[in-house]
Formats: structure tokens, sequence, C-alpha cells
């Protein structure tokens, strides 16, 4: 298969006979992209003053391969005791984890400043007014778990 000579003509400097250009361009592209990603997610993002792993600052992997092993309450405890970090830890990205009852009102109260994913509105939605309904005993669910998991 020929290129059509209008082709190399309108761009001179691209040669699509040579492949390897182009792949070394699209590659340092994508290289370029993943290290700004990098240095805006540890220094320039919201997040970022929040303590906890690099790692997990740079990617939801982190988070994911302690959730799947179900040792995710367990690292952060650990990591909270060994570096003396605050309750409060960056787990991924766009994450964190607050492992303090007492801000749970702080947090999810109507009208908190803290914003919360979509799916946290949409597993909590009735069918019948779209309004939410956490009740108490999911708060008092979520506090014995914690005091089970993390408080040992």
């Amino acid at each position: 298969m020929s290129v059509p000579p209008e082709m190399t003509t309108a761009l001179p400097w691209l040669n699509f006979n040579n492949t390897q250009l182009l792949l070394s361009v699209t590659g340092a592209a994508l290289v370029t992209a993943l290290l700004l990603q990098a240095i805006y997610r540890l220094v320039f993002h919201p997040l970022a003053p929040v303590p906890g792993p690099r790692l997990a600052a740079l990617t939801d992997y982190w988070r994911w391969y302690y959730e799947m092993k179900g040792l995710l309450p367990y690292k952060l405890k650990e990591l909270q005791e060994r570096h003396n970090w605050p309750p409060i830890l960056r787990v991924g990205p766009n994450h964190i984890v607050v492992h303090d009852p007492t801000q749970y009102d702080v947090i999810y109260r109507v009208g908190s400043k803290f914003m919360k994913d979509r799916l946290f509105y949409e597993r909590w939605t009735s069918g019948r007014n779209g309004g939410t309904t956490v009740t108490a005993w999911y708060v008092l669910i979520v506090y014995a778990l914690w005091l089970f998991c993390c408080a040992r």
C-alpha cells in the first residue's frame, strides 16, 4: 500500500513510511502527559496536603490492591501508627479516608462543603422522592465496623 503523492506534499515532515518517528513522538507525548499528571497530583492537587502513601496519591491501584486482599483497614491503621499521621489519610488521587467518627456529622450533614462521589447519593436515594434514606442504623453499622476493624 503506497501513500498518495498529495499526502506527502501536504505534510513533508511526516513520512508515513517511517513509523518509528510516529511511535517515538507518541511515546514521548504519553510519558510527558503521565509525568505532568503525576506532578499535578503530588504538588498542585487540592488533596496534596493530606498525608498518605505517595503511590496512593498517584493512582487508585494502591487502594484497589489492599481492598482486594481485604487488608485496607489494617494497612491504613498500620500506616497511621507508623508515621504518626492524623486520622485523615489520602488513599487515592481523589479519595480520602477519615478514621474519626466524630467527624461523620461534619462531612455527611446536609449542606456540607465536602463533595461526595455521585455514587454516594445514588446508593441512598429512595424511589419515591429522591431524598436520602441514610438512617441512624447506617451510622451505627459504620461506627461498629470502624470499632471492629480499626480501633484495636
